[in-house]
């Protein structure tokens, strides 16, 4: 699995980004990931192949990065280079708000699973990890679509703050919607899909799934107000604030959830933190909209 950490070190997407080239590198990442969940599927059939699952979808970094390397040579004629310690740094500080954001994301991310470690036996750790793959699976498709987005809203913003507005909801609007569309039919034939994907034994906790989906719609929406909206607009520090108070909230219900109602209690307590950070960060852009009208 520490093929995950070197892969997404050599990951380019930053520079697509920057150089608002993201059609090729979007490609490449949904691809790869794409090619992941069919290898797990097609090779990973019994609990004896737990070491073919982790190669299967740690490998997709790899090789995502080789192609985005590769691709920056032949389009931008860049080679890979160590840099010096200082400039480590110095970026380090510069995005020092959204490092902390993304950094407590993965952090808080496994927090359920640790939480149910402690209270529950592992064969429920495994059906809520199984089932939380679902969702999850429309988090990572939408992914590409958020880097994709992100150069480009950033300019409409350097336009005008009114531009970048009316972008962002523009694509909120399509793209949530689509994914409300797909949660829905998750919820609706969730039973089907979890005998299909996992076995009949585990559609008697199906019902996780509809918190999970909840989740899965909040934590798109809230990439909309949070990333596209605040740190495209050049405010990281909001954002920043309001995430790390989410994830602090996030795992209190975590532990106060996840021990007294167990597997459904871990599973709620992910779409009720994700529903306070929506709620945080509306509070946030509308502090920002009045000080942007009283400007104008």
């Amino acid at each position: 699995l520490f093929l995950v950490i070197i892969g997404v070190a050599f990951q380019l997407t930053w520079l697509f980004q920057g150089k608002q080239d993201m059609k090729l590198i979007t490609i490449i990442n949904a691809v790869s990931r794409l090619i992941s969940v069919i290898l797990v599927f097609l090779v990973v059939k019994t609990e004896a192949h737990l070491y073919l699952y982790c190669f299967c979808y740690s490998v997709t970094f790899i090789f995502s990065a080789v192609l985005g390397l590769a691709l920056s040579r032949k389009k931008y004629g860049l080679k890979v280079r160590l840099c010096k310690f200082k400039e480590a740094i110095d970026e380090i500080k510069d995005g020092w708000y959204l490092f902390i954001s993304q950094a407590m994301s993965k952090i808080f991310s496994s927090v359920g699973v640790t939480v149910l470690g402690t209270v529950a036996v592992s064969s429920i750790v495994g059906i809520y990890s199984a089932i939380y793959k679902i969702p999850y699976i429309m988090i990572l498709f939408f992914s590409p679509v958020s880097q994709a987005l992100y150069p480009h809203i950033s300019v409409k913003f350097s336009e005008s703050f009114q531009k970048g507005c009316q972008t962002v909801k523009q694509a909120a609007m399509c793209i949530v919607g689509l994914f409300v569309i797909g949660g829905f039919l998750i919820i609706l034939l969730r039973d089907f899909l979890i005998s299909i994907a996992f076995g009949v034994a585990y559609t008697e906790y199906s019902n996780i799934i509809i918190p999970l989906v909840i989740w899965m719609i909040l934590s798109i929406t809230n990439n909309f107000l949070g990333i596209q909206f605040l740190v495209a607009s050049g405010h990281q520090k909001e954002y920043s604030q309001a995430f790390s108070l989410s994830a602090v909230v996030t795992v209190l219900l975590n532990v106060t959830l996840g021990f007294a109602f167990g597997v459904y209690g871990v599973s709620s307590a992910a779409a009720i933190g994700e529903a306070g950070l929506t709620l945080m960060l509306i509070l946030k852009l509308k502090k920002l909209k009045t000080k942007e009208e009283e400007k104008i």
